[in-house]
């Protein structure tokens, strides 16, 4: 078992290495013929490129050799073929490149013997020098313009390089915009059906002549007799060899039907595969077919030509067709690629085979056109009907049954509907403008043009249809390797809360490098040459000049990432300081919390330092940069900056440091972290507090804890009038000095504050150990009290109140109001039922 089935068992439950060799092998045979007729096309002046291509480093006088050739021969026009014009589009660049070494090597070469004559210092005025020294000086002065210039001569040559290859990209673009703009007779008008026809017979008739006279098919009766009957061997043998392979192939490797769909990338290797052994029987058949027949010595001249267009042909419409099969994968809809029912699936299966026979039969007839110089009019009827075919059958693509089949109506919810609908919409359009662009450009006669944009529409179609597949496997495999991360931590007593995260932005970045790789395959396939693409993200990576200041996306993302790096190597310093340089001296929690928050300045500065300096901006010019600040600092930044150097103050003067317990204003706790603009405060509620840094310099603060954590506790206590004094006084002295938390220097003291109306007042007055101990211990030191006082009966009394009531007031107005017009007492006289009317 492979480490990668290992690692990933549910993902590759019956798919082997050697299935994938043997699949890469079937591939290679399957396409051998093809690169055959590559190479029969090929020119000496290729295989000239390549050498060169590969030689040893130029010189710089053979550079300058080689662009003044390029320079003669673009300037001759229309006389380049494209063959040359090709060459150096490919060979400018490997020019340019090598002068740009030498311009460096050469740069290099100017400054280190500058640095050797000012080690010499300027001349004497009077002229006296010693000769050793004039010398030298003499020497080292001409080895310095010799040096400058090389390295002006590589300049140029990198200039002239530039200018040439932008000559020719510009004549590639022209010549190639001139084969699709090409403009052929209309096929509306019947005098083009007529020219076709008879360039059709003309060239049929040029085959079987051509054919007919060659000198090696003049063979007897008997001779063609054997070679058929040895032909017709050959096909039934390697017919049978190749389907019990295949069978066999099918059987330990193939698609067995499952309940669940497998994962995206095992169907994706079992569609591969499948494709594959369903053409091993065509491939092998057509191999063994045309090596016996270049044995007997048949396959030359034209008929070779159209031997091997024929099996390229057939071989390209049953790659479609074993395509099809596999993604559709109607027998086996748990393998199933695209997301249709079983009868769509065989509708599209069979769409696809229409496609594949249509394609063959137009590689075969362009390939041959091209072989024997038809005329334009056949061109252009055949261009015609293959579009009028492709259009049709991409219609067919878009019909209804297809997207919302009747079978997913009471399956499917709503929103899938709506989104099925929504897309066969988009597709419709798309294809009917494609139709419509095709038609078009043929019925004007830009034959090339309709043939260009639907092939090229096709390729990006399937170029998509790509990355989709491989978008999808790659989503699939960062959720796998979270969900088994999970899985793996899942006795933990929490999940980390970055893991989400995590997975989001690394889902991101695939989604970009997925589109950026769209976007570099596809500029290729409409007409953008690998050489321009590669030049165009060159000059983009290493800078472009905008407004006389120069910008590298390249320097920037490189000062990005060496920030990072200098900011992570700071926290890792950091880190170890505070849990291991640290914690083994004797510094209290505050200088160490100090140290570490300079050492992140430090760190930071040294950071951005880096960081401008490899993006290119002069550190000269910062003071430009302060000056515009110092006027923002004027008018806009002054809390900030105050807050800022009071941050800095806090740091160094430490009034305060982490772990201080402070009061300010309406709020006390714990420092928690002295950041740049402000400071954190953690309240005894568990919530945050967060003070500008200036309002710790300057307002007054209380702070609990700044020389050292001793804290006095003041406990109230209350006895009963007529207590023994004494006892209560010793009591509270042994409740005291009992406390483990309290200290015996300073030690305890009992005051007696007053005698009050209803008890005597006491004081407890003890000094704890740790600040820690505030609350707790005088809450300790009242259970305790409590305890000695009931042990000793003493009372601790409740205030005592004198209550004096006024009886008839309330008859005497209750009267007033329900008998106005009696028993109203005169004034002076006091009611008849009487009551204190004093204290």
């Amino acid at each position: 078992m492979t480490p990668l089935r290992r690692v990933f068992p549910f993902c590759f439950p019956r798919v082997r290495w050697g299935g994938l060799v043997l699949a890469c092998l079937l591939a290679l045979l399957v396409l051998g013929p093809a690169p055959v007729v590559a190479q029969s096309g090929g020119s000496g002046e290729q295989a000239e490129s390549t050498e060169q291509a590969q030689s040893e480093p130029l010189e710089l006088s053979e550079v300058l050799q080689q662009t003044q050739q390029a320079s003669d021969e673009l300037g001759s026009g229309l006389l380049l073929s494209d063959s040359r014009l090709t060459y150096w589009r490919q060979r400018l660049p490997q020019l340019r490149q090598r002068a740009a070494a030498i311009e460096a090597e050469a740069r290099g070469q100017v400054d280190s013997t500058q640095r050797l004559l000012d080690a010499l210092g300027p001349p004497p005025e009077d002229g006296h020098e010693p000769r050793p020294v004039a010398t030298e000086r003499d020497r080292l002065q001409q080895q310095l313009n010799n040096e400058r210039a090389r390295l002006k001569q590589a300049q140029l040559a990198i200039a002239r390089a530039d200018e040439l290859l932008g000559q020719v990209q510009s004549a590639s673009r022209e010549r190639f915009t001139s084969r699709l703009l090409v403009r052929g007779p209309s096929p509306l008008t019947p005098q083009t059906w007529v020219f076709a026809g008879e360039q059709l017979t003309s060239s049929l008739s040029q085959l079987v002549t051509v054919i007919a006279s060659a000198d090696h098919l003049k063979r007897t009766h008997d001779d063609w007799l054997n070679i058929a009957g040895g032909a017709l061997a050959i096909v039934l043998v390697s017919l049978v060899i190749a389907w019990l392979l295949r069978r066999i192939l099918l059987q330990r490797f193939g698609r067995t039907p499952q309940a669940e769909p497998p994962p995206t990338l095992v169907r994706l290797t079992g569609a591969l595969l499948h494709t594959l052994f369903y053409l091993l029987v065509p491939g092998l058949a057509m191999s063994a077919l045309y090596a016996y027949l270049e044995a007997v010595g048949l396959m030359q001249g034209l008929l070779d030509q159209l031997a091997l267009n024929a099996a390229l042909a057939v071989a390209f419409a049953f790659l479609i067709d074993g395509l099809a099969r596999a993604v559709t994968a109607p027998e086996a809809s748990a393998w199933r690629i695209l997301p249709v029912s079983d009868p769509c699936a065989v509708r599209v299966g069979w769409i696809a085979r229409v496609g594949a026979i249509v394609f063959g039969a137009d590689i075969l007839i362009v390939r041959m056109g091209r072989v024997l110089q038809a005329g334009e009019a056949i061109a252009v009827v055949h261009h015609l009907l293959f579009g009028l075919i492709v259009s049709a059958l991409l219609l067919a693509l878009t019909r209804r049954d297809i997207w919302q089949p009747p079978e997913l109506d009471e399956s499917t919810d709503e929103a899938l509907k709506a989104a099925r609908r929504k897309a066969r919409t988009w597709a419709a359009i798309g294809v009917l403008a494609l139709a419509l662009s095709v038609l078009g450009s043929i019925v004007f006669g830009y034959y090339e043009l309709s043939r260009y944009i639907i092939t090229r529409t096709i390729l990006t179609g399937v170029l998509i249809g790509l990355l989709l597949l491989l978008h999808a496997v790659a989503r699939e495999g960062i959720t796998t390797i979270f969900q088994m991360t999970r899985l793996r931590t899942t006795g933990r007593r929490q999940e980390d809360s970055t893991t989400p995260i995590l997975q989001f932005w690394i889902g991101a970045g695939v989604d970009v490098l997925v589109l950026a790789l769209g976007v570099l395959l596809a500029l290729p396939l409409w007409g953008v040459e690998w050489n321009d693409l590669w030049a165009w993200l060159r000059d983009a990576l290493m800078g472009f000049t905008l407004g006389g200041v120069t910008i590298s996306p390249f320097d920037l993302a490189l000062a990005i990432a060496l920030f990072v790096v200098v900011l992570s190597i700071t926290r890792v310093i950091q880190r170890t300081l505070d849990t291991r340089v640290l914690p083994q001296t004797r510094l209290d929690i505050g200088v160490r919390e100090s140290l570490r928050t300079f050492t992140g300045y430090l760190g930071l500065i040294v950071a951005g330092l880096i960081a401008l300096s490899t993006a290119g901006l002069n550190l000269s010019n910062l003071a430009i940069v302060a000056g515009a600040l110092s006027v923002g600092i004027g008018f806009g930044l002054q809390a900030i900056v105050n807050n800022f150097v009071s941050g800095l103050i806090l740091l160094f003067e430490r009034p305060i440091k982490v772990g201080d317990w402070v009061v300010i204003g309406q709020h006390q706790g714990y420092i928690k972290r002295i950041r740049v603009r402000s400071t954190e405060i953690e309240t005894f509620d568990q919530s945050s507090v967060i003070v500008p840094n200036s309002d710790f310099i300057s307002q007054s603060i209380i702070n609990w804890t700044h020389t050292n954590r001793v804290c006095r506790v003041i406990v109230p206590v209350r006895v009963a009038h007529g207590t023994d004094t004494q006892e209560v006084h010793d009591l509270l002295l042994q409740v005291a000095r009992e406390h483990p938390h309290v200290l015996r220097m300073p030690e305890a003291h009992v005051l007696f504050m007053d005698f009050g109306e209803s008890a005597l007042h006491f004081e407890l007055r003890v000094f704890a150990r740790d600040t820690d101990y505030f609350l707790s211990l005088a809450s300790e030191l009242r259970f305790a009290i409590d305890q000695k006082f009931r042990e000793s009966n003493i009372v601790i009394p409740y205030p005592q109140r004198d209550l004096h009531i006024r009886t008839g007031t309330m008859d005497r107005g209750r009267a007033r109001i329900d008998r106005p017009e009696t028993d109203i007492p005169e004034q002076g006289t006091t009611p008849a039922s009487g009551g204190p009317d004093g204290d």
